[in-house]
This record gives C-alpha cells, sequence and structure tokens, in this order.
C-alpha cells in the first residue's frame, strides 16, 4: 500500500450507503406501495437508520454484536423493500437477499479500487485521501449500481416479481447467509482452510465471494422467472386448447339442433295443414316462436365465429343477457381457427361471466362487432360494467379467490393477438367494459368494408 493510504477495513458509513443504494434499485424496479411524498422521507429517515447502525457496530459494539447487528441491517432492509414496494412477504425476502450481497459486493469492491488506486496516486494528506475516496465511491458506485439495474430489470417483468413460494425464499436467503459467511469468514476466525490473514487476501476473497454470491442470487432469480413463464405459458395453452374444444363441440351440438329444428318445422307444417282449430294455430305458433332461438343461426361470413356467435348467443338466452352483434366474418380469413376461438371465445365468456352476476335484467347487456378500420382488423366485445375495475399491468385484476390460476384468457387474447403483430387493449368507463382488439391486415389483403363502428360495437 502507499503510505497515505492506511486500510483496517471498509467505513462503516460506505457500507450503509450501499445498503441504501441496494434499497433505492428496488424502489425503482418495483411497483409503489406510496406516492413519492411518503417514500422520500421514509428514504431518508432509513438511511440515517443504517448510517446509526453501521457507526455503532463497527466503532461501539463488541465483536460479538458484530453478527447480530448485520442481522439488524437486514431487517430494516427487508421492512423496507416491503413497506415501500408491492410485493408478497416472500418476494420482500428474495430482494432483500439480492439487495444484502450486492450491497456487500459494492461495498468491497470500491474499497478494493481505493486500495489499489491509492497505492498508485499516493496521496500523503487526509484531505486528499477524502477527495479520492469520495471519487472512486462515487464512479464504482455509479458502474455497478447501473450493471445491476439492468441485470434487475430483465428479471423484474412490468414492476412486479413472479409468484415466490416460502420454501424458494429460504432458498435465497440460505444463499445470502452462506456468502456473507464465506466472505467475511476472516473476521470472524483466521483459523480456518478459507480465512485469509493478510489485509489484501481478505479483500479479494471478501470481493470474489460477493461476486460470484450475486451471480448465483441472480441465476436463481432467473430459474425462478423462467418457471413462472413456463407455467404461464402452460396454463395459456390450455385455455387456447378448451376454447378451441369448445368451439369443436359447440359446432356438433348447433349442427344438431338445426337438423332438429328443420324436422319440427316440417311436422309443424304437416300439422298445421290437417287441423285448424284457432287454439291448435296458436298452440303451433308459440311453438314454432319457442324454436327460432335455436335455429337464428349467424351469418357473418365465417363459419368458425358463425358457430361461436350462435353458441353464445344460445347461453345468453338461456341466462337472460341480451347480445347483440354485428359483425364481418370475412375479414377474419386471414386468422387461423383457433386464434378465432381464443379472441371471441375467451371475450364473450368473460363478458358473459360478469353479467350473468347482474340482479337487474335490463343491465345485461353484451355488444360485439368485427370492422374494418383503415390498414387494420377492429375485434370490439363491450359489456354492462357498473363497478369498479382494478387494473395491474393494462390487465383487470382477477376477482376469484385462486388468482394464480386466473386470468389467463386475457393474457391468451393478447398472445394470439401479438402473433399477428396486433394489440389488445381493455377500459373500463361511462359504465361498459371494453375490450379491443387490432390487428394490421397482412400485405396484399383487401378488404371489401371500410367502415366506422358499428352500432353493435358501440
Amino acid at each position: 500500500m502507499g503510505s497515505g493510504v492506511v486500510l483496517l477495513d471498509i467505513p462503516k458509513l460506505y457500507t450503509a450507503i450501499t445498503e441504501w443504494l441496494s434499497c433505492v434499485m428496488f424502489l425503482i424496479l418495483l411497483k409503489r406501495r406510496k406516492g413519492n411524498q411518503a417514500v422520500i422521507p421514509l428514504f431518508a429517515l432509513v438511511l440515517g437508520a443504517l448510517c446509526v447502525l453501521q457507526y455503532l457496530i463497527g466503532n461501539v459494539w463488541p465483536l460479538v454484536l458484530w453478527i447480530p447487528g448485520m442481522f439488524l441491517a437486514m431487517g430494516i432492509m427487508y421492512v423496507t423493500i416491503y413497506s415501500c414496494c408491492q410485493v408478497t412477504p416472500e418476494g420482500a425476502g428474495v430482494c432483500m437477499a439480492v439487495a444484502f450481497v450486492l450491497a456487500e459486493f459494492a461495498a468491497a469492491f470500491e474499497w478494493q479500487m481505493y486500495s489499489y488506486f491509492g497505492s498508485i496516486v499516493r496521496i500523503s494528506s487526509a484531505a486528499g485521501n477524502v477527495l479520492l475516496q469520495i471519487f472512486i465511491a462515487a464512479v464504482f458506485y455509479l458502474i455497478i449500481y447501473s450493471l445491476a439495474f439492468f441485470m434487475e430489470k430483465k428479471l423484474i417483468v412490468d414492476g412486479g416479481l413472479p409468484p415466490v413460494t416460502i420454501s424458494r425464499m429460504c432458498g435465497f436467503l440460505l444463499t445470502m447467509l452462506a456468502v456473507f459467511l464465506v466472505a467475511n469468514i476472516s473476521y470472524i476466525s483466521s483459523d480456518t482452510p478459507f480465512s485469509a490473514t493478510d489485509q489484501p487476501q481478505i479483500f479479494y476473497i471478501r470481493s470474489l465471494a460477493d461476486f460470484a454470491g450475486l451471480f448465483i442470487l441472480w441465476s436463481q432469480q432467473s430459474i425462478l422467472r423462467e418457471m413462472s413463464l413456463f407455467k404461464e405459458l402452460e396454463m395459456t395453452q390450455n385455455v387456447l386448447m378448451r376454447q378451441y374444444y369448445q368451439y369443436q363441440q359447440s359446432k356438433e351440438n348447433i349442427e344438431t339442433l338445426n337438423c332438429k329444428y328443420h324436422d319440427l318445422k316440417n311436422q309443424i307444417n304437416i300439422i298445421r295443414s290437417e287441423a285448424d282449430a284457432d287454439k291448435k294455430e296458436q298452440y303451433l305458433q308459440e311453438m314454432e316462436q319457442g324454436l327460432q332461438r335455436f335455429g337464428a343461426e349467424n351469418k357473418t361470413g365465417n363459419p368458425v365465429l358463425d358457430v361461436l356467435l350462435t353458441d353464445k348467443g344460445m347461453l345468453c338466452a338461456q341466462r337472460g343477457i341480451r347480445i347483440t352483434a354485428v359483425a364481418d366474418g370475412t375479414l377474419l380469413s386471414f386468422l387461423n381457427a383457433m386464434d378465432i376461438c381464443t379472441i371471441f371465445g375467451n371475450a364473450l365468456d368473460n363478458a358473459i361471466e360478469y353479467e350473468e352476476k347482474l340482479e337487474d335484467p335490463e343491465k345485461k347487456l353484451i355488444r360485439a362487432a368485427v370492422f374494418a378500420q383503415k390498414e387494420f382488423l377492429v375485434v370490439r366485445v363491450k359489456n354492462y360494467c357498473d363497478t369498479r375495475i382494478e387494473m395491474e399491468n393494462e390487465l383487470p385484476v382477477t376477482t376469484k379467490v385462486d388468482k394464480a390460476n386466473h386470468g389467463y384468457g386475457l393474457k391468451s387474447i393478447r398472445m394470439s393477438v401479438q402473433k399477428y403483430g396486433g394489440s389488445m387493449s381493455v377500459t373500463a368507463e361511462d359504465d361498459w367494459f371494453t375490450l379491443c382488439v387490432m390487428i394490421p391486415f397482412p400485405k396484399g389483403f383487401v378488404p371489401e368494408t371500410q367502415s366506422p363502428a358499428p352500432d353493435g360495437g358501440d
């Protein structure tokens, strides 16, 4: 080392600052529970608390209280992340584990860089050493936390963590504790196979152990994210297959009903020709009117959409829901059958599920429309909605108790739409819940009609 640089240990103030910066990073990446007016004073208080705690650990408390003091710092970081960010208790544990190891690495690596550059520059004055410390800390903290931010940004999607179980949180915490033990074992005891005796070796071991631990935690996060995406993809695929299966069943059922409808219609004509009593005529008229809903097959120009609208129309009739559909099915010719089933099946199922909960029969309304607007196919499904809908990641939050296994209907719609370069949006305003899909027509596809939204889609 240079004569102007004396290194006994990393200043505890630096450790407090890196712990605070790690919490700030997750505050930026995750969705917040509170606004800036509440968060900023709280984080200023947390910085002060960490500085006081690290001062006590390094200058006042005996060595035996060092490990309990570090556990207290972990607790402060956990409470800070959980109270300010929209995460579960388990998710806050994962974030705290990553934040703590990142803080340890940033403090260790920066101090090692200071020891190296300080020995080269050979500054003799105390003021010069302080300025050098501040400069090196600012530079390397900026580099380290910028890289960590972009790494975490890939693992945290839409401001949220994937579902975390208690066992997986314990895996993160055990990794954190193992890394902390290996990195600091030389401070606990010098008589172990992993301990170092001179200061440079202690810094090397600490920096390398924290660096390796950080990447282990990021690997765990990546696995957690991939497992969550796999489960979501699996659930979405199940929704797609279920909608397509329902379409196949509906097609067979509607064909059977249509056959029976025509058979009964012929029977009615025979009876009518043989008997002309007024009551008999009235009875036959009522019988025919009752059958109309089963024979009223939709003719949109697309056989898949015809089956879906007819099937959902029959279901709405049974449940007292009025559904109107103005659709040009010829515009759907470039979509495959499964995607049509996914988009319309899920959209109408969601609308029907909400409307059947309403008590007022006059409010049970669904409107669907398919039309062309410039170079886009537009699909719009609206249903009456007089309750406040909570949105998250541009999708409504499911009201079902089992939230982990629901809410995939709209995600499957979005997935199908994105295959064609389209977009999906949902809004809830003016007592209407609206799902709107816009898909660009393929190159060379010329729709037969260009029109504004039909009345059925308003």
